[in-house]
């Protein structure tokens, strides 16, 4: 009597083990990508503003995209997490870059030509050793001012060996 007993204690202590490990499994394994509400096919400032105004976006997602769309992602610098979120790029195909950009080899070799072509405007494409960068002339005004509106004048401008100026 007492070995069908511990036979079972075994079996049902298995049986645990593995009902445990299957929903460990079922909750690690799904990889997905930054969470963005919509991939952005059309990823111009505008088209961006249209999708939150349709409210397929929200306006954390908005804000997010256009500051990868302002600063710009290098590839063959940037960190796993900046890589992360990057939209549509799971934690799987980052590894890949990384592991592509330890190798010594293009780390933007590693994306398809349809991921390219999806990231390109969030991609940092400056040529090292040329000055590049952007402004921006902001101003908040209403109809109803009587006074010229506040100005603010934001430029970022990239050198050669990292110089540069936000």
């Amino acid at each position: 009597m007492v070995p069908d007993v511990h036979k079972a204690r075994c079996v049902r202590r298995v049986l645990w083990v593995g009902w445990c490990l299957g929903w460990w499994l079922a909750g690690a394994l799904p990889v997905h990508a930054a969470p963005y509400e919509v991939e952005p096919e059309s990823v111009g400032a505008q088209d961006l503003l249209a999708l939150v105004e349709e409210g397929a976006i929200s306006a954390e997602t908005l804000s997010a995209l256009l500051a990868l769309r302002r600063t710009g992602v290098d590839l063959g610098l940037a960190s796993r997490a900046s890589l992360y979120g990057l939209p549509g790029l799971t934690y799987s195909d980052v590894d890949v870059l990384l592991r592509s950009r330890g190798e010594g080899s293009a780390a933007g070799g590693a994306l398809t030509e349809a991921a390219s072509r999806r990231l390109a405007p969030f991609l940092d494409g400056r040529t090292p050793g040329r000055l590049s960068g952007d402004a921006r002339l902001m101003m908040a005004f209403a109809a109803s001012d009587g006074l010229p509106p506040p100005l603010a004048l934001q430029v970022r401008a990239g050198g050669s060996r990292g110089f540069g100026w936000d």
